[in-house]
């Protein structure tokens, strides 16, 4: 079940660790609210990274995008906290161009390029 508060996403992350997990990031954005709160936790801290929510349909690829910006963030040698608000910030700006694409139909993907590809 996808979360519908802090609480239950809290949860939802101990549960994760119980099973094993030495870490959880789970991606918020789901509530109706003016921000979209991502959870980090481990066993040791736990941490919320916030940024504005943006009204568009094109967030296809959001998780998928988060994921892969904190991969090559740590590639690069980042600390996990610095990767995860790296990321955060990059997947909110890729959010924020989404409207620049014009690509399919029904929600559209995020503008992974924004940063180069100038129209």
């Amino acid at each position: 079940d996808v979360a519908k508060t802090r609480d239950e996403m809290e949860a939802q992350a101990s549960a994760l660790l119980e099973l094993g997990a030495q870490a959880v990031l789970l991606k918020g954005g789901h509530f109706d609210e003016p921000t979209a709160d991502d959870l980090y936790t481990s066993k040791i801290e736990k941490r919320w990274y916030s940024a504005p929510r943006i009204e568009t349909d094109n967030t296809h690829g959001t998780g998928c995008t988060l994921s892969s910006a904190i991969a090559a963030y740590l590639a690069q040698g980042h600390s996990m906290e610095d990767a995860i608000n790296a990321a955060k910030i990059y997947l909110s700006k890729a959010i924020e161009h989404a409207d620049q694409l014009n690509v399919g139909k029904g929600p559209g993907p995020v503008h992974h390029f924004f940063a180069t590809w100038k129209r």
